[in-house]
């Protein structure tokens, strides 16, 4: 799980608007490719997709 705390910090550093438009892009991006990331080999990524939706929420 600390893989995915470094990446929470640096969006919360910079919650710009420009940062916030590209986390809605990964989002987009991450539901057309999400049956890639179900697979055990991506923990990481499984970690990260909803701490993104929290970001975005906020």
């Amino acid at each position: 799980m600390s893989p995915c705390v470094p990446s929470v910090n640096t969006l919360s550093v910079r919650p710009s608007s420009e940062s916030l438009s590209r986390g809605i892009e990964s989002k987009k991006r991450l539901s057309e490719k999400l049956p890639l990331f179900i697979e055990p080999e991506s923990p990481t990524i499984l970690c990260l997709l909803p701490l993104t939706s929290n970001q975005i929420v906020l």
